[in-house]
Parts: structure tokens; sequence; C-alpha cells
């Protein structure tokens, strides 16, 4: 996960809150990643707002083909969904 997305379960936790938190809302943990670019900068409800407003990564403003959740279990396993 670290190679691809910039995140393993160490960085995850010694994070501040800030670095947690959705790039839009500013409020929501980021768990979404925005594909092609693999920026992880939103939460699922902003993502969904992005998609149908301007469908551009909030970072570096590419277009979206999709986006990926990754959430994390209670053991600190990584899932994709």
């Amino acid at each position: 996960m670290n190679d691809i997305y910039g995140i393993d379960n160490t960085t995850a936790n010694l994070a501040d809150d800030t670095q947690k938190e959705c790039v839009v809302c500013y409020t929501n943990t980021k768990n979404t990643v925005v594909l092609p670019c693999r920026h992880m900068c939103l939460c699922i409800g902003c993502s969904q707002i992005v998609r149908m407003q301007t469908n551009k990564c909030p970072i570096c403003r590419t277009q979206v083909s999709s986006f990926m959740q990754i959430t994390v279990d209670a053991n600190g396993n990584q899932t994709n969904e």
C-alpha cells in the first residue's frame, strides 16, 4: 500500500489530524483514492460530490476515471472496495 498510495499502518497512525482529514470537508477521515493519479485525499461522501460537480482530483486537477475506497479493519489490515 505504501508504494502505491503512500500510506501504511505506521504512517496512518503517526499522522496528525490534518493529514488524516478529507481535503474537501476537513471533517471525515480520508478513505478514498482518486484514480488514475492515486491521490488519497477524499472521504467517500466528498468523492461523490467531486464526481458530480467537477470530476477532477482536488489535488492535481486530473480528470477522474474512478474512485477506490480503502478501509482498515480492526486488525489493521487494509482492504480495497
